[in-house]
């Protein structure tokens, strides 16, 4: 455990991506298997444990101290488990400073009369830094130090193997990943995938300036809004559907109302937006979704979900992706009317006849599209960024005069920043909120 709180310690402090990259690799350069592979998957939110949950913890501390003085801790420090950590009384004995390994494979095979009992010799056993870890990794909260797609990219420079390849076969590898380790270091086999219904590295568009389109070469791309949701895959083998983020997340759990599969085989690419009435409704609407792992049958009326799709990966046993765009598009429009009508619909092109028309579209952009995305009829579906292929045209941003009226701290991290931010503006002689902002500290 001390090896993984120490790497969970550097992450922590580190702002810059590259850095935490070169870290991750490292640690999984110089540390065995099993230990690397649970690490790898506390800090994924690969690890679920139902018989541990926060309130254990903190039914633990109340045993050990004050509970007001515990409370009070807490409003200081910000963060659970690092206050839990800071002000767990030790009780010295023989207890050995377990590793993560060792704790995984433990807790696997308790029974849940005797989690307790553990939890307290080793939080005993640990100093505060393998205390906050063992908090972290056990409550599922490490996830948030490293995004999953830096955390495949660190896999990824273990060897000769593409961040785009690890991504791909990821979801169907459980810990402690040793076949994707040997695979990602060159020394294995690609792992064998336990279902149909893979992840496939989603197509990025790079920043549009002015010309990077020959005038001559307009007539070549199409056009289409960039709406204001969160890209998805849909993937369906006509009995099961997955649904994955861009960045390969599964959250399929989270929208059950969009896993029939309709009797078809494919792979589609759009955007995950909430449709009301046969209206786009606003990105914080679809908020409301993302933020709960399982939706209520009252969230699921409230705030239904649907799939603008914008392409065409696969169909029937066929790989779409070295196809043209034209060609893809004409098979999604053909494959969109099998589907449920509520849940999906075709996203339509912008007829122009240079950048002249969609810089006067921009200017008057439809609600809740924040952009333009051009793209070559006749190019291939290719992995990641792609200039020359795809370009996102942004609107410019709509610019305030706000008063700060809340600075949230942070919860959840090891800092004394401030995560949220709440701006109002005057209403008569009150100040009503208009909105919430999230520093970016990249």
């Amino acid at each position: 455990m001390k090896n993984f709180a120490d790497l969970l310690d550097r992450l922590s402090f580190e702002p810059q991506q590259s850095r935490k990259i070169s870290i991750l690799t490292d640690f999984l350069r110089q540390t065995p298997d099993p230990e690397r592979g649970y690490a790898l998957a506390a800090l994924s939110g690969g690890l679920r444990f139902k018989t541990v949950r926060i309130g254990a913890f903190k039914t633990l501390v109340g045993t050990r101290i004050d509970p007001q003085l515990f409370q009070l801790s807490h409003d200081f420090v910000g963060d659970l488990a690092e206050t839990i950590a800071l002000v767990w009384p030790v009780r010295h004995g023989a207890n050995r400073s377990p590793g993560l390994g060792d704790i995984v494979e433990t807790l696997g095979a308790a029974k849940p009369d005797d989690i307790a009992l553990l939890l307290e010799q080793w939080l005993d056993a640990l100093d505060a830094n393998g205390r906050y870890g063992l908090v972290k990794a056990l409550t599922g909260s490490t996830h948030s130090t490293m995004a999953a797609v830096l955390i495949k990219q660190a896999v990824a420079a273990l060897g000769p193997q593409s961040a785009e390849m690890i991504k791909e076969i990821w979801h169907d590898q459980i810990p402690p990943y040793q076949a994707l380790l040997a695979y990602a270091e060159g020394s294995g086999p690609r792992p064998v995938t336990a279902t149909s219904l893979p992840f496939r590295t989603a197509m990025r568009a790079a920043s549009y300036t002015p010309g990077d389109i020959p005038d001559d070469e307009w007539h070549q791309y199409l056009a289409e809004w960039k709406w204001d949701g969160v890209r998805v895959q849909w993937v369906s083998n006509c009995s099961k559907v997955r649904l994955y983020t861009a960045s390969g997340e599964n959250i399929s759990q989270r929208f059950p109302e969009l896993l029939d599969p309709c009797g078809v085989d494919a792979a589609i690419d759009g955007e995950l937006l909430i449709r009301r009435e046969g209206k786009i409704q606003p990105f914080a609407d679809l908020q409301k979704r993302l933020n709960r792992k399982q939706a209520s049958r009252q969230l699921l009326a409230a705030y239904p979900a649907h799939i603008r799709a914008y392409d065409l990966l696969y169909l029937d046993n066929q790989d779409m992706r070295p196809l043209p765009l034209s060609e893809r598009r004409t098979k999604l429009a053909s494959l969109i009317p099998e589907l449920a009508p509520s849940r999906f619909d075709l996203s339509a092109l912008i007829p122009f006849a240079g950048p002249a028309d969609l810089k006067s579209l921009l200017a008057n952009t439809l609600e809740y599209a924040d952009g333009i995305i051009i793209k070559r009829a006749d190019s291939p579906y290719l992995a990641g960024h792609q200039k020359g292929h795809w370009y996102s045209w942004k609107r410019g941003p709509h610019v305030v005069d706000a008063i700060l009226m809340h600075a949230q701290r942070k919860i959840g991290t090891r800092s004394s920043s401030y995560a949220e931010f709440t701006f109002g503006l005057w209403d008569g002689n009150k100040i009503v909120p208009v909105g919430k902002a999230v520093p970016d500290f990249s």
